[in-house]
């Protein structure tokens, strides 16, 4: 919708003052998203403090964007997966509750001045019992800007849900991993595509460049290793991996796999946010937090690791060492 268009515009796009549009490389439809778009995919790093709201402090609580995990299953099981899906206990993989997801929207509203872009994720997002309302309680708050959800669109999508997502502050971005499914699969997505068409739902269709998640050991990195690891490293930069997992606050997706993988315990790399002692305090460690020059989860990065075939199924051997069995059918 158009104001889907004038936040994006406002918020996120580097070109918005002096240049505006240019039809020539913007997106046909118009359906505008910093994550694909490509004439600001080399500035977007370099332009974050750019947007700020106008009459906001320096100082205040924005996020760029902000995810939000509900969930540890999926319909798929991508080899590369960069949250290592497949490697979940089975008494591990479960949908987070509903009440506690609504508590950690009004936590870190409560704490935020602004946030642009609410996303919502998994594993698979609508294998949730409560999809449609978790949208719609994100939608209520005045503090959000856009939200959105990911989705790989090969799962059951109700009229429920469908109703929830047909809203002007909504988009779904919809992985596409066609090539890696399976004929019944390929319907299912594209009938649920067909769906979003039907509905008017604003969708974007995505298909990243993946690159192998490393196995999480620790490399043993030095301090001056770890600061270099940390300002290069993609959710520094863009500041777009901020993100809750079931009531604990993390500054970056990596110091989120290492704890819920149980890989290794790093008490300074999260905030469990029932434990801050007023709001205030909250926002002041989730700063703090945000703008550490290094975690400790920076010496088990590797940015040198290939490329791989985005959604690719199956098991890779390297994470087996997170010690669960997992079956290939």
């Amino acid at each position: 919708g158009n104001l889907i268009l004038t936040l994006y515009d406002k918020f996120y796009c580097p070109y918005y003052k002096g240049l505006g549009r240019d039809m020539r490389l913007c997106q046909p439809n118009a359906r505008c998203s910093f994550f694909a778009c490509e004439k600001s995919c080399n500035t977007w790093a370099r332009n974050t403090d750019i947007c700020l709201l106008d009459g906001m402090d320096q100082t205040a609580l924005i996020f760029n964007s902000l995810c939000m995990d509900v969930n540890t299953i999926c319909t798929l099981k991508c080899k590369y997966c960069c949250q290592y899906m497949n490697h979940y206990p089975a008494e591990e993989k479960i949908n987070f509750s509903f009440e506690r997801i609504k508590r950690d929207i009004d936590l870190i509203c409560e704490v935020s001045d602004f946030i642009r872009e609410l996303h919502f994720q998994g594993g698979e997002f609508f294998l949730h019992p409560n999809s449609a309302e978790i949208i719609d309680y994100a939608l209520e708050k005045t503090k959000i800007g856009i939200v959105s959800v990911i989705s790989n669109c090969v799962c059951k999508l109700d009229e429920s849900d469908l109703d929830a997502m047909n809203h002007e502050r909504f988009v779904l971005r919809v992985s596409d991993y066609a090539d890696q499914l399976s004929m019944k699969q390929k319907r299912l997505f594209n009938t649920n595509i067909a769906k979003l068409e039907a509905y008017g739902i604003s969708y974007l269709i995505n298909n990243f460049e993946w690159i192998m998640p490393p196995d999480m050991r620790d490399l043993k990195h030095c301090e001056d290793r770890k600061i270099k690891n940390h300002s290069t490293c993609f959710h520094k930069e863009s500041k777009r991996g901020r993100l809750i997992h079931n009531g604990i606050y993390y500054p970056c997706q990596r110091a989120k796999e290492l704890a819920v993988h149980h890989v290794v315990d790093y008490p300074d790399n999260y905030l469990v946010i029932d434990t801050a002692s007023s709001p205030e305090e909250r926002k002041k460690i989730i700063i703090g937090l945000n703008e550490r020059k290094f975690y400790p989860s920076c010496s088990h990065c590797d940015y040198t690791l290939p490329i791989v075939l985005p959604g690719e199924q199956g098991v890779e051997p390297a994470y087996q060492h997170l010690g669960y069995p997992v079956r290939q059918d």
